[in-house]
């Protein structure tokens, strides 16, 4: 083989190999960007109330779903899994069924649902806080 065709053929050769490792790169480029999605949030859809054994469909769900205070004003933002039951450890304090409440950015927390208490901002003592009181239909 003449030096000439080697040179062509490592040419060819080096050419072939950047090219392949150009395509795995955007392949895993393009992997990485899809399984790190944003979150989405909204309310829980109409459909994910179904009768049976499991009573959400946690599929249709998004991934945050809002969170109202006192007044009735939007407050922030909770996992989904907190509408487990029990609610997902990672979400909750160890010692307390205390769920945190996000911001927009869904990464700031503003604030926590306490059980008989709802949302509380942060900054504000959960004990200063009255529980909600429990309200029955006449007659139960």
């Amino acid at each position: 083989m003449s030096v000439i065709r080697a040179r062509r053929l490592d040419r060819w050769s080096l050419a072939l190999a950047t090219t392949v490792a150009l395509a795995g790169l955007v392949l895993a480029v393009t992997v990485a960007t899809a399984s790190t999605r944003a979150p989405t949030r909204g309310p829980i859809p109409e459909a994910a109330f179904r009768v049976g054994a499991e009573p959400l469909d946690f599929s249709i769900i998004p991934d945050f779903i809002p969170v109202l205070d006192r007044d009735g004003n939007m407050a922030g933002w909770v996992p989904k899994v907190a509408l487990a039951d029990p609610p997902a450890k990672a979400q909750r304090d160890a010692a307390s069924p205390v769920i945190a409440v996000y911001g927009d950015d869904l990464e700031t927390i503003v604030g926590f649902m306490y059980p008989g208490k709802g949302f509380i901002p942060v900054g504000v003592d959960p004990e200063s806080v009255a529980p909600i009181p429990a309200v029955t239909a006449p007659g139960l």
